[in-house]
C-alpha cells in the first residue's frame, strides 16, 4: 500500500498566518527607513543650508516735521527714514513681497503705513530700504501735547519704528511659500531745534493751541577760569587763547623738512626711489609735502595751503590748520607752517643723460621718405599737445626724420603707440647687448623702434593699383588724398566719394603718390559752372562744377584753355586762382598708372584755391597767433643755408595751411602772439578774404617765469 501524507487544517492556517507576519515586519521596516531618509535628508539640506532669519538695523532717521494741533488733537509728522537688511544665508535668498513701514508715538500711530516695492535679497547680501513716512493730522490722544513739548524742548524724541510684510525663501531653483515677518524698532533720536525758525513756528502755535506762556531759551555763558572773560562753556572752563597758552597741539610736530628736487626733469624724491613730477603750489605738490611729514596721525587735519614764497628761494612753506582734544575733552584748533628746504639732488637717469648724453635705453627713429617736412611739423603740434615727448631725454632732427631718446624701454613702446593713433605707419624693433653680469644674471640691451611714416601725404595726387579700386568698390582711380590721420582719407573729384584705408590695408599694397604737394602748379580761373548742389562729404562741404582755367606761367606766351571738372565749385569765382595738377604736361613713369589700359587723363586736377596774390600785401607782417616747437639738436647732416631757406620755406606753407583749413588746426593748440599789435590805419581792402585763424581758436601762452630773456623765448617759440 502506498503512504497518503496530508496535512490538517491547523497546519495551513499556521502557515498563512507566519507569512502575514513577515509581510508586516517588512512593511514596517521599509517605511521606518524611508522616513529616516527623509528626516535625513531635510537635517543634511538644513545643515548645509542653515537658514537663518533676515537682519533689519536702523541705518538714519530725520525728524523734518512733527507739528501737534492741541485744538483739533492731532499730529502732523515727516520722517525720513532708512533701514539696513542684511541677508545672513550663503545659499539662500530672499523675495520680499510685502514690504510695509510706519512710526508710532508713545504707543499710537502717527505716520501712514507707507509700502515699499517688492524685491529679492540675494545670499548674504545688504541692501538700504529708504522711506518716507508721512502722517497728515493723524488723530491722537490729548494728554499727547505735553509729550510732545516736553520732547521738543528736551531735543530729543522716542519714537517707534514698525517694519511687516511677506516673504518668500529661495533655494536654488526652489522657492518657498508666503511667511510673515514683523520686526520692531525702538529709537531716541534728536528732534528739530526748537531755536530753528521752523521749528520755533512748532512751538509758539503749540503754546497759542494750549493757552501755555513759552519762554525763550538762550545760550548760556560762564567766566573763563584764567582771564575771567565772558564765554560760550567747554570742558576745559577755559577760552581758546588761555587754552593755547596752556597747551600746544603742535608739539612734537615737524616743522621743518627737507624734499629733493631734481632741476632737469622737475621732480620730487618720495624715499626710497620713487620721482615724483609736481609743479609749483600744485595739488600734487601740497599732497606731497603732507605725506613727508611724521607723526601728523597725532591730530585732525582740517586745512592745508600754501604760503607764497619767492621761487629761487628754495624755500616751500605750507601753512597747516589742526585739531586735537584737550583737557577733559575740549577741542582745541591750530594753526602752523611748516618750512621745506628744498635741496637740488638730480636723479638717476638724469645724472646719466648729463654724464654722457648717450646712455639711452630705447630709440625710436621716425622715418618719412619723402621730398618735405610738413608732416613732421604737424607731428610735432601733436606730440606738444598730448605731452607724448615728456620722457624723452634728448631729440635729435635728422634728414627724413627725427630720433628719439628715452631712457626706459616702455617710454619708447608708448610713444610708438602714440604715434599709431595719430598717423598710419609700420614698425620693428631690435636690441643689442651692451652689457652681462654673469654673476647676477643681469642683461643690459638697447632697444631701437624703427618707425616708417605713409609717404602718402594730404593733397597728394594718387592712382590707386586696381586691386585696390575693386576692394574699394571701383572708386578712382585717380583720387586726391585729402586727410591723413591713423587712416588715410581718399576723395574721387569727379564724382565726390569719398573712401579710407587703415594703416594694415595700405602697407598691404604699399603704393605711392603720383604727384606730390611741391608739384602744384598755379592756374587762373576763367569761368566756373555748378553742375550738381553742395554735397557734405565727411564733414567738408563740395560743390561738381565745370571750369576754364589757364596757368599762370602761360600769360603771353599762349591761349591755352584748359576744361575741367573740379569739387571746388562752392569756393571758386571767375578770375581766382587755384593750383592744381598739370597732367597736361606732365611725364609720369608710374607703374599703377599703366596698368589702367585706355584710361583717358584730364588735364588738369584742381586741388584748392590759391590766395599767393592776396598774401602779398600781408607779406612781413607778423601773424596774431604762435606755435610753440619742440628742443631738438640739429644732425650735421641736415645743417646748411640752403637746407635752412628750405625748412623755413615748408614752415611757412605749413602756417599757411591751418589757416586756411580749421579742420587740420582742430587737434592742434595754437596760442597768442603777444607782440602782435593790429594796425589802425590798415587800409580797409588790406588782406581781404585772405583766411585767419579767429582769435576765439587762440589759447593764451602761460610763462611761469616773466623775467624770460626774448632769445630764450624766440628758441621756445616759432611765428
Amino acid at each position: 500500500m502506498s503512504e497518503i501524507n496530508e496535512k490538517s487544517p491547523k497546519h495551513c492556517a499556521k502557515k498563512q498566518a507566519l507569512n502575514l507576519h513577515i509581510l508586516k515586519k517588512k512593511l514596517f521596516f521599509y517605511s521606518t527607513t524611508l522616513l529616516l531618509a527623509i528626516l535625513s535628508l531635510i537635517l543634511l539640506v538644513w545643515l548645509i543650508l542653515h537658514p537663518t532669519k533676515p537682519h533689519f538695523s536702523l541705518k538714519q532717521a530725520d525728524i523734518n516735521q512733527l507739528n501737534l494741533t492741541a485744538a483739533s488733537s492731532s499730529l502732523s509728522s515727516d520722517i525720513q527714514l532708512t533701514l539696513l537688511s542684511v541677508n545672513p544665508n550663503k545659499k539662500v535668498g530672499i523675495y520680499y513681497d510685502e514690504f510695509l513701514l510706519y512710526a508710532s508715538y508713545n504707543g499710537q500711530k502717527i505716520t501712514n503705513v507707507t509700502s515699499i516695492d517688492p524685491f529679492y535679497q540675494d545670499s548674504e547680501e545688504t541692501n538700504l530700504v529708504s522711506a518716507s513716512l508721512v502722517g497728515s493730522e493723524q488723530a491722537v490722544a490729548p494728554s499727547l501735547a505735553y509729550d510732545v513739548k516736553h520732547d521738543e524742548w528736551a531735543g530729543k524724541v522716542a519714537l517707534s519704528f514698525k517694519v511687516m510684510g511677506r516673504l518668500r525663501w529661495k533655494v536654488g531653483t526652489w522657492i518657498s511659500g508666503r511667511y510673515r515677518f514683523n520686526v520692531n524698532c525702538d529709537l531716541l533720536i534728536a528732534a528739530p531745534n526748537p531755536r530753528s525758525p521752523r521749528s520755533r513756528l512748532l512751538v509758539i502755535a503749540m503754546a497759542q493751541d494750549t493757552g501755555m506762556f513759552t519762554v525763550p531759551q538762550t545760550i548760556g555763558s560762564v567766566l573763563c577760569c584764567k582771564c575771567g572773560i565772558l564765554m560760550q562753556p567747554n570742558a576745559a572752563n577755559m577760552c581758546a587763547k588761555c587754552l593755547r597758552s596752556e597747551v600746544d597741539i603742535t608739539e612734537g610736530l615737524q616743522k621743518h623738512v627737507i624734499i629733493i628736487h631734481c632741476p632737469e626733469c622737475d621732480t620730487y624724491l618720495q624715499p626710497p626711489r620713487t620721482w615724483i613730477k609736481a609743479q609749483l603750489e600744485s595739488k600734487e605738490l601740497l599732497t606731497f609735502c603732507v605725506k613727508r611729514l611724521k607723526n601728523l596721525n597725532k591730530v585732525r587735519l582740517v586745512h592745508a595751503e600754501f604760503i607764497w614764497t619767492e621761487p629761487h628761494s628754495k624755500r616751500i612753506k605750507v601753512k597747516l590748520r589742526v585739531q586735537k582734544e584737550v583737557l577733559n575733552g575740549a577741542i582745541l584748533e591750530q594753526a602752523y607752517t611748516v618750512e621745506y628746504v628744498v635741496q637740488d639732488q638730480m636723479c638717476e637717469s638724469c645724472t646719466r643723460v648729463q654724464a654722457n648724453p648717450d646712455q639711452w635705453v630705447a630709440a625710436v627713429q621716425l622715418r618719412q621718405h619723402v621730398s618735405h617736412r610738413r608732416t613732421f611739423f604737424y607731428l610735432e603740434q601733436l606730440i606738444l599737445k598730448h605731452d607724448a615727448a615728456k620722457y624723452a631725454i634728448r631729440i635729435k632732427q635728422m634728414d627724413q626724420g627725427v630720433d628719439f631718446f628715452f631712457g626706459n624701454r616702455s617710454h619708447g613702446v608708448k610713444f610708438v603707440e602714440f604715434l599709431g593713433k595719430v598717423t598710419p605707419i609700420r614698425s620693428r624693433n631690435d636690441k643689442q647687448l651692451v652689457s652681462h653680469d654673469p654673476k647676477s644674471n643681469n642683461y643690459n640691451y638697447k632697444y631701437t623702434f624703427s618707425v616708417e611714416i605713409s609717404p602718402i601725404c594730404r593733397e597728394d595726387l594718387i592712382c590707386l593699383p586696381p586691386k585696390v579700386a575693386v576692394s574699394l568698390g571701383n572708386f578712382g582711380p585717380l583720387v586726391i588724398c585729402n586727410k591723413v590721420t591713423n587712416s588715410i582719407a581718399l576723395l574721387d573729384p569727379f564724382t565726390l566719394r569719398q573712401s579710407f584705408l587703415d594703416a594694415e590695408q595700405y602697407w598691404r599694397s604699399s603704393f605711392k603718390a603720383l604727384l606730390s604737394s611741391r608739384q602744384l602748379v598755379e592756374y587762373i580761373v576763367l569761368d566756373v559752372e555748378p553742375v550738381s548742389s553742395e554735397v557734405n562729404v565727411g564733414g567738408l562741404k563740395y560743390v561738381l562744377a565745370d571750369a576754364q582755367v589757364a596757368r599762370v606761367s602761360d600769360f603771353g606766351k599762349n591761349d591755352t584753355i584748359f576744361n575741367v571738372r573740379t569739387h571746388l565749385g562752392h569756393i571758386l569765382n571767375p578770375g581766382d586762382y587755384a593750383l592744381g595738377y598739370d597732367l597736361y604736361g606732365a611725364n609720369s613713369n608710374d607703374i599703377e598708372l599703366d596698368k589702367y589700359k585706355g584710361l583717358v587723363l584730364p588735364d588738369v586736377i584742381l586741388v584748392k584755391k590759391s590766395y599767393e596774390e592776396k598774401r602779398q600785401k600781408r607779406r612781413g607782417k607778423p601773424r596774431s597767433w604762435k606755435l610753440k616747437s619742440l628742443n631738438m639738436e640739429v644732425d650735421n647732416g641736415v645743417r646748411g643755408k640752403d637746407n635752412e631757406e628750405k625748412m623755413n620755406s615748408e614752415y611757412e606753407q605749413f602756417l599757411r595751411d591751418l589757416e586756411e583749413n580749421p579742420d587740420l588746426r582742430f587737434n592742434l593748440s595754437l596760442y597768442r602772439n603777444k607782440e602782435y599789435q593790429p594796425s589802425e590805419m590798415a587800409s580797409v581792402t588790406d588782406g581781404e578774404d585772405v583766411p585767419s585763424v579767429p582769435l576765439d581758436e587762440l589759447l593764451a601762452d602761460l610763462d611761469l617765469s616773466d623775467e624770460e630773456d626774448d632769445d630764450d623765448d624766440n628758441d621756445s617759440m616759432k611765428e
